[in-house]
């Protein structure tokens, strides 16, 4: 969340540009930072967290969405060998010792396989089963972020009071339910 934060801020800082040039300057600054992680070292905090390469995942994902905008399309036979890529990158690239350092080790275990997988799905239309239930999942999702660790902090207690004695299977099913039904709601009545 701490990334999230601070790209948005940064993008906020460059927001005047118009769209292109923001995303040029945010990618610029996130990139010069994820560089000096090479000599940053760990005593300042705030200064070392601000120079992880983690940052370098929303330079990509600025770069697919305005490809995407100005038409972009990868032919399916790309999007699937990106799709494969991304396994290859998950069963070569052995877990970091420290996955929490957001470090370059990390964005080849953890951040290509996610880009290859982004982009395998973003960078064209696909046909899926179901396509209304697909959209509606895609606009919860970030209400379902937003609320996921609050919801199972709740339902535990709510749970406890409907179920004694509680059991894990129908507190685990309950929880997914209710938290996609309290998701759809916050999207429906506060996020749109």
């Amino acid at each position: 969340l701490f990334y999230e934060l601070f790209f948005y801020f940064l993008f906020g800082l460059f927001l005047a540009l118009g769209r292109v040039r923001t995303v040029l300057a945010t990618s610029a600054v996130l990139t010069a930072l994820s560089l000096a992680s090479l000599v940053v070292q760990p005593e300042i905090a705030l200064i070392y967290f601000i120079t992880r390469p983690i940052l370098l995942i929303f330079v990509f994902g600025m770069a697919l969405a305005l490809w995407r905008e100005g038409g972009g399309q990868a032919p399916v036979l790309v999007r699937l060998l990106a799709l494969a890529a991304a396994f290859a990158f998950l069963l070569y690239f052995p877990a970091p010792a420290d996955p929490t350092a957001g470090d370059f080790t990390y964005l080849a275990w953890a951040g290509a396989p996610a880009m290859l997988i982004a982009f395998a799905v973003l960078a064209g239309p696909l046909s899926l089963p179901l396509p209304g239930l697909v959209n509606e999942a895609g606009n919860i999702s970030y209400a379902l972020y937003l609320i996921h660790v609050p919801m199972g902090w709740a339902w535990q207690f709510i749970y406890r009071q409907l179920v004694y004695p509680a059991e894990a299977w129908g507190f685990f099913i309950s929880l997914v339910l209710a938290t996609f039904v309290s998701s759809w709601i916050f999207y429906r009545f506060f996020e749109r």
